[in-house]
C-alpha cells in the first residue's frame, strides 16, 4: 500500500513539472482545491505530502485596478471644488438675467438664462464623471452673486472677467491630470478646454459689438433682438447634446 501511494506521488510530481499552471479538472487525483496555482517541484511535493499549511500563498497577488481607485483623491477634490465654481457661475448668470429682465431687455436676459442653464450642464458633467470613477464627491457652500451692475456693457465686462477665471480653473485642472499622469481626467477635460475658448470669443465679441454701436437706444435694442436670437439657439443646441447623451 505505502509503495503504491509512492507511485502515485511520482506520477503527479513528473505531470506537473516545475513552472507550470495547474487545473485541478485535468489533475489524475483532480483533489486538490480548484484555482490556478504557480508551482515548483518543491510546493507539488509539499502538497502531496500535506505539508502545505497556507494554500493562500498560492493565490496571484491582487491586480492594480483592484487595490487602486480609477482617480485620486486630490484629482476629485479638485474636481469636486470645480463643480462649486460651476453652480457659482450659474447663480452668477442668474442674477445678471434677474437685473436685465428688471431692465427690460428681455434677449439679454434670455441670454443670461441660458448661459445660468451651460454652467448647470457643466456642474453635472462633472458630477457624473465623478460618479462614473467611483470617487468622492464633497459639494461645498455656493457665494453669492455679486451685486447689481451698472449698464449692459459692465455686465458683460464683469461676464467676460468671469469666463477667463474659469478658463484659469480648468487649465489648472488640466496641468494637476497631467501631474498625476491621470490621462482619464485629461481627456475629460478637453471638452472643458474648447468650451471655455468658445466661451470668452463670444462674450468678447458681444462686448465688441455694444463698444461699436453703444448700450443705449437703438444700438441696445438691436443687440438685445440678437441676444434673444442667440439664446433660442443655445437652448436648441442644449437639447440636442442632452439627447445626444441619453
Amino acid at each position: 500500500m505505502q509503495a503504491r501511494r509512492w507511485n502515485q506521488r511520482r506520477e503527479m510530481v513528473a505531470w506537473a513539472p516545475a513552472n507550470r499552471r495547474y487545473h485541478p479538472g485535468n489533475s489524475p487525483s483532480g483533489t486538490l482545491e480548484k484555482r490556478y496555482l504557480m508551482v515548483t517541484l518543491r510546493d507539488w511535493q509539499r502538497l502531496i505530502t500535506g505539508d502545505a499549511a497556507d494554500p493562500s500563498r498560492f493565490a496571484s497577488p491582487a491586480s492594480d485596478e483592484e487595490t487602486n481607485p480609477m482617480i485620486s483623491n486630490g484629482m476629485a477634490a479638485r474636481i469636486s471644488a470645480q463643480i462649486n465654481r460651476e453652480l457659482y457661475s450659474a447663480y452668477f448668470y442668474l442674477g445678471l438675467s434677474a437685473q436685465a429682465e428688471t431692465m427690460n431687455l428681455k434677449g439679454t436676459a434670455a441670454w443670461f438664462m441660458a448661459k445660468h442653464n451651460e454652467e448647470m450642464t457643466h456642474a453635472m458633467k462633472m458630477y457624473r464623471y465623478l460618479i462614473d470613477q467611483d470617487a468622492p464627491i464633497a459639494l461645498t457652500q455656493i457665494a453669492a452673486p455679486p451685486a447689481e451692475t451698472d449698464g449692459v456693457l459692465r455686465m458683460f465686462e464683469r461676464t467676460l472677467s468671469h469666463e477667463r477665471e474659469v478658463t484659469a480653473a480648468i487649465n489648472d485642472l488640466v496641468d494637476h491630470a497631467l501631474s498625476e499622469k491621470d490621462h482619464a481626467t485629461n481627456i475629460f477635460l478637453q471638452w472643458f478646454v474648447t468650451e471655455q475658448i468658445e466661451e470668452e470669443a463670444t462674450v468678447n465679441d458681444i462686448l465688441g459689438r455694444l463698444r461699436l454701436f453703444g448700450d443705449q437706444g437703438q444700438g441696445l435694442l438691436m443687440i438685445d433682438n440678437e441676444l434673444a436670437a442667440v439664446a433660442k439657439q443655445m437652448g436648441q443646441t442644449a437639447a440636442t447634446r442632452s439627447s445626444v447623451a441619453m
